[in-house]
């Protein structure tokens, strides 16, 4: 994952409230569309771009979906929002837009262009390996990386999907629809998309906001399983002084780690029945149960669900637990291994001794690394010791209980980055739990672009959920 949950956030040819075919002049290229799933008419294209842009031998497919804006937009403010991940496609934020979504607001403020990212969407490479995964802990299951790669290598140079060709494509497309300047929204490890597209092209970044910040020195694998680890005792204690978890979960601490030795020892086979009505078999030893566990951590929304989780393991009934652990992610593995791997796993290398006393024992990190190792070995950018620059102002927010990007991650950016202002959402983690406040926070930048007058007054009203007592 890095993974992180969604975001948010125009056009006129006239005064009155634009429409689709209105917006059509500005820009040319695109054409009216109803992509599946929306409710509404809105403006689409495909920009065809090099695979190789040294050899230019062949050409790849880039979608490009624009929403016009609900009022005026003389100035073409444009906003374009990129996924996380990396790998995750960038379509999958197409609802959001939409009228009646949950950042359809953000249209008051600028076009919202989305576009693919390459290796997804129309230029999506195949990986048959991941399409019947049915759990989030099998992800780096290594017969399925092996046989990935396999198949990835037979149909594309997976070196030329990269995250710097990435950044190369947006600067394409920016410059096809003749967008004077982007304001630029990242989510996760796409917020080094933002930030490597702001140091090569700085004068074409209106602004940014960068949610879950990745620096360039990420570490992911190094840092990870200690901040779960974190996480893991304040829910303890959390729960022990808490009077309601207490009196239904009173041996809670001992028993996430009791059934953890248990399963070491004697690993459990469970009949699941999935929402099809298919059942399968579902194996579950100490190394699936901690990425179990370890999966809630990672976006950080439903761990107060977990004492209950293992009350219920505990007692013959594994399901529920199993049950957060279906895969629903569209992320296209071949392209995440390509850009993950060089981009940071082969960067920074750990030391496994050092994750022996830890709940999850490392697994989380580790089990990235291991495939890592599997995959092909490109080499690691050059752009990642490259000093950021820009002078836009940027937005960076962080939940406080963020375990993939924690917040030194965006304090590190921030720091070089004179134009900022860091927020850390108190009670939320990687995937938030109160997005009210994080609507509050960005239509004041996007209205104003002014760092220093926003009004953070939101803020106090975060808190965690309650613990969750029963099933029902």
């Amino acid at each position: 994952m890095l993974c992180l949950y969604c975001i948010l956030t125009l056009l006129s040819c006239n005064q009155e409230k634009s429409t689709p075919n209105q917006a059509v002049d500005p820009y040319a290229s695109l054409t009216p569309c109803q992509p599946e799933g929306l409710e509404e008419e809105i403006l689409c294209g495909t920009l065809m771009v090099d695979e190789n842009r040294v050899k230019k031998n062949r050409k790849i497919p880039i979608n490009i979906y624009l929403f016009p804006s609900t009022q005026p937009n003389p100035e073409r403010k444009v906003f374009l929002e990129y996924n996380g991940g990396p790998a995750s496609p960038n379509e999958n934020l197409l609802f959001l837009y939409e009228k009646g979504g949950p950042s359809y607001y953000i249209r008051a403020f600028a076009d919202i262009l989305i576009i693919d990212q390459r290796g997804t969407g129309a230029s999506e490479i195949p990986c048959a390996a991941y399409d019947d995964l049915q759990f989030s802990s099998h992800l780096f299951d290594l017969n399925l990386v092996k046989k990935c790669l396999e198949e990835s290598q037979k149909s594309v140079d997976l070196s030329h999907y990269s995250t710097a060709a990435s950044v190369e494509d947006i600067e394409a497309v920016r410059a096809w629809l003749n967008i004077p300047k982007l304001d630029i929204s990242g989510l996760s490890y796409g917020t080094r998309t933002a930030l490597e597209y702001m140091r090569r092209y700085p004068e074409k970044v209106g602004s940014m906001i960068l949610t879950g910040t990745v620096s360039p020195s990420f570490g992911y694998a190094r840092h990870l399983d200690f901040e779960i680890e974190k996480q893991l005792q304040t829910l303890i204690q959390r729960c022990e002084k808490d009077s309601a978890c207490q009196k239904t979960f009173p041996d809670f601490g001992h028993s996430i780690y009791s059934l953890r030795d248990q399963l070491q020892v004697a690993p459990v086979t469970i009949g699941y029945t999935k929402s099809n009505g298919e059942t399968i078999n579902v194996f579950i030893n100490d190394t699936i149960y901690v990425r179990m566990i370890g999966q809630l951590f990672l976006s950080g929304r439903n761990i107060e669900a977990l004492p209950l989780l293992i009350h219920e393991f505990k007692n013959g009934n594994p399901k529920p637990l199993i049950k957060t652990n279906v895969q629903s992610s569209r992320r296209v593995m071949s392209l995440y291994l390509s850009q993950f791997c060089p981009d940071d796993i082969f960067n920074n290398p750990v030391n496994e001794e050092a994750y022996k006393d830890l709940f999850t024992y490392g697994e989380m990190g580790l089990m990235e690394v291991r495939a890592c190792a599997e995959w092909l070995q490109l080499p690691s950018p050059d752009w990642l010791s490259k000093s950021l620059r820009g002078d836009a102002p940027v937005l960076l927010i962080t939940g406080k209980m963020d375990t993939q990007t924690p917040p030194r991650m965006a304090e590190k950016v921030a720091s070089v980055l004179k134009n900022s202002r860091h927020i850390l959402l108190p009670q939320q983690g990687h995937a938030l739990t109160a997005y009210d406040c994080w609507d509050h926070l960005v239509s004041q930048f996007l209205q104003s672009k002014n760092l220093q007058t926003i009004d953070t007054s939101c803020l106090q009203t975060l808190k965690r959920p309650n613990f969750k007592l029963s099933l029902n």
